[in-house]
């Protein structure tokens, strides 16, 4: 038997015109319709195998203004993302409050709050350690402070609908702030930390809730209201500042 080869995706770029103002690439594959892809403020047309090159452009300079709207957004959201430098009196979010950074330079690895201020201790001189230390060492510690919260937090919220986590992960991801396997697994990206605490409760609320519905059905939302009552307030907070929160 011969095997079925898949032809790989084409891609041509096409150069802003006047009307436009932006570039666009489109890239023909093996998918069924077309759509109009906006990441990283770059604008994509992906097509079917077989799609009229002219009818693609015609359908980009009908959502000019649409596509226009959608770029403008991410620029605003790009510019509103801090360029932190890990270093002394920075300011760092934490459960909805700002705590100021304090570096400490001596051996042993502490990490405390102390009126609003966040005394992390580094193993070597101001003039040694780098930020990239600092980035790691405040990294273990926010992802120390979600497993000592979050951690407890799901297994009660788990409990109060009937239900059992068979394991709790946390990670840094880049797209998705939780996730529940069918095997039980919830997944958290510890970054969640930053937000407000009823923000994470919601967060909590919601993968707990997968563990009686794997989907995003009405029956889920209501199970999520059950827990978090006012979640719809904090899943738009979530997504009008998640980006923000970066390490």
């Amino acid at each position: 038997m011969f095997k079925k080869t898949r032809k790989k995706p084409i891609r041509q770029t096409i150069q802003a015109a006047p009307e436009l103002g932006f570039d666009y690439q489109i890239r023909f594959s093996q998918r069924k319709t077309a759509a109009i892809e906006i990441k990283n403020q770059t604008v994509t047309v992906a097509a079917p195998f077989g799609a009229r090159t002219e009818e693609l452009h015609q359908w980009v300079r009908h959502k000019r203004h649409w596509i226009n709207d959608k770029l403008q957004q991410q620029n605003q959201r790009s510019e509103e993302i801090p360029q932190p430098q890990f270093s002394d009196g920075e300011l760092w979010p934490f459960m909805g409050s700002q705590l100021t950074l304090k570096l400490l330079y001596n051996s042993r690895k502490q990490a405390q709050i102390n009126n609003q201020t966040l005394h992390l201790s580094m193993s070597g001189s101001p003039e040694t350690v780098t930020a990239e230390q600092v980035r790691k060492r405040l990294s273990r510690w926010y992802q120390h402070q979600a497993e000592e919260y979050m951690g407890p937090m799901t297994i009660r919220m788990a409990r109060q609908i009937g239900q059992q986590v068979a394991d709790i992960r946390f990670r840094r991801t880049k797209t998705k702030w939780g996730h529940c396997t069918s095997q039980g697994v919830i997944q958290y990206n510890w970054l969640i930390m930053m937000a407000p605490r009823n923000v994470i409760d919601y967060l909590i609320a919601h993968e707990v809730s997968h563990l009686c519905h794997p989907n995003h059905s009405s029956d889920f939302w209501q199970q999520v209201a059950e827990i978090a009552p006012d979640y719809a307030t904090q899943r738009l907070w979530l997504k009008q500042n998640g980006h923000k929160f970066i390490m």
